[in-house]
């Protein structure tokens, strides 16, 4: 079994569709499927998400962002009752997995979910988040391609990312919201929604800071930059405007999901630098094909700067920059990046 090969190089075309990028769905529904667990032999129906849809926008860390239901949501299958997961294709290879692999899924170690799982458990019953756990687990016992178990911790990261990007919707927050929205960008045909998003955060955050929402709202504004920052895993961001409201009193039940977002974001952390330590490796032994090496160089980047470490997201954008197969648009966004860092090292050394 080749750990969902095929899953792994497609998701390398996200970094090539940028005609996509400005916003299209084709064909999206979710379906059933019948698989037979390749462990146990056991049958059960699995979800299958069809087509693609980029209409929420791309992040600067190439999570494609659907309307409707997210497709990283379905990508990872679990059987309810070894557990054993992986990619669409891992249940679909022909043949058993080998004995050695079997016996440290169901005797020892043993796969062992993070939530409780039943065999009556329909596929979208079982928490997401519990299923990339669980792949990531399966895909070290199989010693999986680094490239293959980079890109399950990221995409786990971006699952951790979606489940934590939700305030509830209290009158106040809704009052913010329709003072913030006349301020809004218009919608530019072939834009990115992400970077229509990021570019909305930055005016709104510098017209709060001149003071011209009402004082009233501060706070549930301050709420909605961190929400929008969030889901874009803009977290080192998200969390400083969180951590401001430590001692304001707000109605719940805004705390507890504050709570939470601030615990998804420790979380995504831990994640993205699993990550991180991955690509590098896969990048570092050449198992990332020629074409995509520029991409994985510009994630690498991404990765480093999210984590906190500028000297080497620098290092690693400037790499990306110097492979003449980079996208444009990732050449565009390095550039970017790239600039940001010199701005903030220029104005953290002027203090």
């Amino acid at each position: 079994m080749l750990c969902g090969a095929r899953r792994v190089e497609l998701l390398w075309v996200v970094a090539g569709l940028w005609g996509a990028v400005c916003g299209t769905a084709s064909g999206v529904g979710l379906s059933t499927l019948s698989v037979v667990c390749p462990v146990c032999d056991h049958a059960f129906e699995t979800l299958v998400y069809d087509g693609q849809d980029t209409r929420g926008g791309v992040t600067r860390d190439l999570f494609a962002r659907a309307l409707g239901p997210q497709s990283i949501y379905y990508l990872i299958s679990t059987c309810p009752k070894c557990y054993f997961s992986g990619y669409l294709d891992d249940f679909q290879s022909k043949g058993r997995v080998d004995a050695a692999l079997r016996n440290k899924i169901l005797k020892s170690p043993k796969l062992r979910p993070a939530t409780a799982i039943s065999t009556t458990m329909k596929p979208d019953e079982i928490p997401a988040a519990t299923r990339y756990a669980l792949a990531a687990q399966v895909f070290d016992w199989r010693n999986c391609s680094e490239e293959a178990r980079a890109w399950v911790y990221l995409r786990w990261a971006w699952v951790v990312r979606e489940d934590g990007s939700y305030l509830p919707p209290t009158s106040a927050l809704m009052m913010a919201m329709r003072e913030i929205e006349p301020r809004l960008p218009a919608a530019q045909a072939g834009v990115n929604q992400g970077d229509r998003e990021l570019e909305a955060v930055n005016l709104l955050t510098a017209d709060w800071m001149e003071g011209s929402f009402d004082a009233a709202l501060d706070p549930y504004v301050r709420l909605v930059l961190a929400l929008v920052l969030r889901r874009h895993g803009e977290n080192e961001q998200s969390g400083h405007l969180l951590g401001g409201l430590k001692g304001i009193v707000l109605a719940e039940p805004l705390p507890g999901a504050i709570a939470k977002m601030e615990a998804s974001i420790a979380e995504e952390r831990r994640l993205l630098f699993a990550a991180r330590e991955h690509f590098e490796l896969a990048v570092s032994r050449h198992e990332v094909r020629p074409e995509n090496e520029g991409a994985a160089k510009y994630l690498l980047g991404e990765l480093y700067r999210r984590t906190g470490d500028p000297e080497h997201a620098r290092t690693w954008y400037e790499a990306a920059l110097g492979d003449s197969k980079l996208d444009g648009q990732l050449r565009n966004w390095a550039q970017q990046q790239r600039a940001g860092l010199a701005i903030a090292n220029a104005v953290g050394g002027s203090r």
